[in-house]
């Protein structure tokens, strides 16, 4: 179910054009959303329509504007599946973000698709778990997050931007420590430095203690 928030981004889109002419009403969509927005929308007036079909007030207005939204419906589910008709979601750090959902799937459907051979490297995290993964591919500068089904393929248009992306992921996620030395002063945890760590010159020592 849409939460709140995307609910009311998505209204902010939607309610206006309800007046327009179909053909207006399209040519805003395309100028106004985002790809990953436009998925939303699609979804949010999929939800308007049954709330609205299977209400005891309909009327002839509610019925014209039925026909409308899943005109409207259509068209986007048809257009968001063709290269460029809408613009890329962009994140913060200049980087296209690719949404999609398998909620079949695992993370070691992950583990084996995107393998070493293929240039990506599994960031290991401290959030790791069968149901959440990372994986990075400093090659091609992509990395992937499969949270709960939800799969976000992050793409950087440059070195730049990837490395400004990096730095966001090692901040955000704190890596899992691979062994703990226990001697006369204590334990202390030790972390293994990886791949990405290297393309950023980090010490992942100096990291964990910052």
């Amino acid at each position: 179910m849409l939460n709140n928030q995307l609910r009311i981004m998505v209204d902010k889109t939607i309610d206006p054009i309800i007046n327009l002419s179909t053909r207006t009403a399209k040519k805003q969509l395309l100028k106004q959303l985002n790809e990953t927005q436009a998925r939303q929308a699609s979804l949010y007036i999929h939800s308007d329509v049954h709330w609205r079909e299977r209400s005891n007030l309909i009327k002839d207005g509610h019925k014209n504007v039925i026909r409308k939204l899943k005109r409207l419906e259509h068209f986007i589910d048809i257009n968001v599946e063709k290269q460029g008709a809408f613009k890329p979601e962009i994140n913060e750090n200049g980087c296209e973000i690719k949404r999609s959902c398998f909620p079949g799937r695992g993370r070691y459907h992950y583990d084996s698709e995107l393998s070493q051979s293929k240039g990506w490297t599994n960031y290991e995290c401290q959030s790791d778990a069968p149901y959440f993964g990372i994986w990075v591919n400093i090659m091609k500068m992509e990395v992937l997050r499969y949270c709960e089904g939800d799969v976000d393929r992050v793409l950087a248009p440059d070195s730049a931007s990837f490395k400004c992306e990096l730095l966001t992921l090692v901040q955000r996620y704190q890596p899992e420590p691979c062994f703990t030395v226990i001697d006369s002063n204590g334990s202390d945890d030790q972390f293994t430095q990886n791949a990405v760590h290297d393309y950023l010159g980090i010490n992942v020592m100096d990291l964990v203690k910052n």
